[in-house]
């Protein structure tokens, strides 16, 4: 389903800094992984309520989000869905990777679906306290259904009342700001009326400059 590629580089520092793409997006380096999944995770964490939590992640091969999930005790499940199971493979057996996300698949909390995230929420009924987006940013049509109104339709049906939604968004400044207003439309046309915007900085940010740009979205808005 996607192209592979693990390369190296120079941090700003001069380290080594070992990074992996899919389709020539940036999902994972070094240096700025833990800032991401800190991002993606621990500041969604800090919505949901409740002694019980049932997750599910869409995407998220990595297992990276997983293993940030699982720190949390009050975690009773997490479900996951990725359409890639060779990547899935991949990243449970990768020596480099393993040592990054400390073999989260093992999790018996972990269900993890082999499934094209549309698909398996068109027909899914169950709720959830969490939903957490892990995807690619959008590069070609074979992902433009999972940022369609009928998709955020499907993730407001399976979200608890007291729920949240997660996800990294492009952001609103000059170069990405016709995508952020689509994109804003279509969650609202999916049903969400309540969100709140972040960023997360990345080790060498100044803070003039935002680096990486999330979104939380509710039903309720509380």
């Amino acid at each position: 389903y996607q192209f592979v590629t693990v390369y190296e580089t120079l941090s700003p520092k001069g380290e080594k800094d070992t990074c992996l793409s899919l389709d020539s997006h940036t999902q994972i380096c070094d240096t700025t992984y833990r800032s991401y999944h800190s991002g993606l995770v621990d500041v969604p964490m800090l919505f949901v309520h409740g002694e019980k939590i049932k997750v599910l992640v869409i995407g998220g091969g990595d297992y990276l989000a997983v293993d940030y999930l699982l720190k949390y005790p009050n975690i009773e499940s997490i479900d996951q869905v990725d359409i890639d199971g060779r990547f899935l493979e991949f990243m449970k057996d990768h020596p480099h990777f393993k040592l990054l996300h400390h073999d989260a698949y093992k999790s018996a909390l972990l269900n993890t679906m082999v499934e094209d995230g549309f698909s398996f929420m068109r027909f899914n009924r169950k709720k959830y306290d969490f939903i957490l987006i892990d995807l690619p940013g959008v590069q070609h049509d074979k992902l433009a259904h999972l940022f369609s109104a009928e998709f955020y339709h499907f993730l407001y049906r399976s979200l608890s009342d007291r729920g949240v939604v997660s996800g990294w968004t492009y952001g609103a400044l000059q170069d990405a700001r016709r995508h952020y207003r689509v994109l804003m439309n279509t969650m609202r046309e999916g049903g969400f009326r309540y969100h709140i915007l972040y960023d997360a900085y990345m080790p060498g940010d100044t803070g003039s400059r935002p680096a990486q740009p999330f979104y939380v979205l509710s039903k309720n808005g509380d």
